[in-house]
């Protein structure tokens, strides 16, 4: 029997829906925290959060990546969190 290779390709359309939101959490190209963050950070919000851009670090507790918003987001998290 031969082995074969299959190779997908494919590329997707912009959502004007996600464009939306990506003018929301972006200004000048730079992630920033909305005002507004605060009244959306509930615990299911938190969950898929740290499970899309978290984890766990075993002894420590929780991991959230926050590399790409400046210091005060940074700091408006840790507060709000």
């Amino acid at each position: 029997m031969e082995n074969y290779l299959i190779i997908v390709d494919f590329g997707l359309l912009p959502i004007v829906l996600l464009i939306e939101y990506m003018k929301v959490y972006y200004s000048n190209k730079i992630k920033i925290i909305p005002t507004w963050i605060e009244d959306y950070l509930s615990p299911i919000a938190l969950a898929i959060w740290i499970m899309d851009d978290g984890g766990w670090i075993k002894n420590r507790g929780i991991k959230l990546s926050t590399n790409c918003f400046t210091l005060s987001d940074t700091k408006k998290l840790v507060y709000l969190l």
